[in-house]
This record gives C-alpha cells, structure tokens and sequence, in this order.
C-alpha cells in the first residue's frame, strides 16, 4: 500500500506494508497514480508523524520535570548529599537524562522516515529491568505528589524482543501520565 499527503510542505510520501513504514517515494513519481482515498490515508500518517513528535515533547518535558524535582530536593536542604546517593537519585539522573538522549534521538528518526531510513532495533529485552528503570526514574516526580508506585510483576517474566528505547518510551508515557 502507498500512502500519498498533497501538500506543499512534503516532497516524499510514505511507503507503508502491514502498518510498518519500509521507505518513502517522491510525490513527483507518484502524481500520476494518485487518488482521493490516498490522499486521506496520507493525512492520516501525517497526523501519525505530527502526534509522534507531540508524545515526544511530552516525554522530553517529564524527564526534565524528574531533574528538576531531584533538583529542587537537593537544593531545598530537604535531603542532604549523603542521603541523595544513599537513595539511589544519582541513578535515576543519569538514567533520565539518557532517556532525554534518546527521545532527541527519536525526534531524528523522524527525519530519518522523512528520506525514507526507519530502523528498529529489536532485540530480546528483559521487561523487568526496563520497568524497574522507569519507575526509579518517576519515584521522585510521585514522591513529590505523596503518589507511592507500586509494580506487581508475575515471576519467571520471559524476554520479549522489542526495541527497548522504544518500549522505555511507552512506559515513560504512561507512567507520567499517571502521576500527573
């Protein structure tokens, strides 16, 4: 299927099969092939992009609320440095600020779609250690609120393969959705 958006502002259109994007192709080649039900799926997948860098922002401005809030701990004299790397936050900063490295790689990958390169990288993940990061890296921004995170994971949880950046990125979202 050949997704197709008319619009001043694109110069390649998306190249979709079973709902995963494999390339983009020049609207010039494809002027005359073109159709109404195109163009709405085109903007269907233009909306698709648009939203995805919207989550991104989103996501940027929740690992950056973490930072601030640790922060604010610190320089609060409510916890002293002692404490601060007795609890673990050291961790939870690097690991945020990883996770704002990825999200502006993320934002690149966008670009990558827009000249036709999408890459995922798949491969087998342990969805334990991806949880247990995401909720140390939310426990200030809830502590912050009075909010306890609780995570009840069945035992023996097998890896999945998955793009792990990618399955950080859903989690992120919907942990700080919950918190808010």
């Amino acid at each position: 299927t050949i997704e197709v958006l008319r619009s001043s502002s694109l110069d390649y259109v998306p190249v979709v099969e079973v709902d995963t994007l494999v390339g983009l192709l020049s609207v010039r080649d494809l002027l005359p092939y073109w159709t109404e039900s195109q163009e709405l799926q085109a903007r269907r997948l233009q909306e698709s992009l648009e939203k995805a860098v919207s989550v991104m922002a989103h996501d940027l401005r929740s690992q950056i609320g973490v930072v601030k809030t640790t922060n604010a701990l610190l320089t609060s004299g409510e916890l002293s440095a002692k404490d601060y790397v007795a609890s673990g936050l050291p961790e939870v900063v690097e690991s945020n600020c990883d996770l704002v490295l990825d999200l502006v790689d993320g934002i690149l990958d966008i670009e990558q779609v827009k000249v036709g390169v999408v890459r995922l990288d798949l491969k087998l993940i342990d969805l334990e250690d991806t949880i247990d990061r995401v909720t140390r890296c939310f426990a200030p921004s809830a502590q912050a609120k009075d909010i306890h995170i609780e995570v009840d994971i069945p035992t023996a949880v097998p890896k999945i393969k998955a793009d792990a950046r990618r399955v950080e990125q859903i989690l992120n979202n919907l942990v700080s959705n919950a918190i808010k």
